[in-house]
């Protein structure tokens, strides 16, 4: 089934989908932290913070420490050396990485890391 397709129920009825308004956002600190969000509703936040979605749900990232920068650095010079050649490219963060489910459609992809 392509992505633009609705799926009908057992009755042949085409669900209705209806777009929330969503509020803009300003600070972490006025999300929901029990709601659920997707990708298209973590690119209107205006925050500062950094957070991941992890199955919809909001995780604040803290800072990394010294020893992670220069494992990340490590890595990614090795990798970038590795692939200098090939059409393939390193990058390091931060750079959103979406896990999407059945759909790419940023409304149904709830992972984001």
């Amino acid at each position: 089934m392509e992505e633009n397709q609705v799926k009908q129920d057992d009755k042949g009825k085409v669900p209705k989908f209806y777009e929330i308004e969503e509020k803009e956002v300003q600070t972490l600190n006025e999300m929901d932290m029990s709601g659920t969000y997707t990708y298209a509703s973590y690119l209107q936040w205006q925050f500062q913070e950094r957070v991941e979605l992890i199955k919809g749900k909001i995780f604040p990232m803290s800072a990394p420490t010294t020893k992670h920068q220069v494992c990340t650095g490590n890595v990614f010079v090795k990798l970038h050396q590795f692939l200098k050649r090939s059409p393939c490219r390193a990058f390091i963060s931060p750079f959103d990485v979406r896990f999407p489910g059945k759909s790419l459609a940023d409304r149904e992809v709830f992972t984001v890391l």
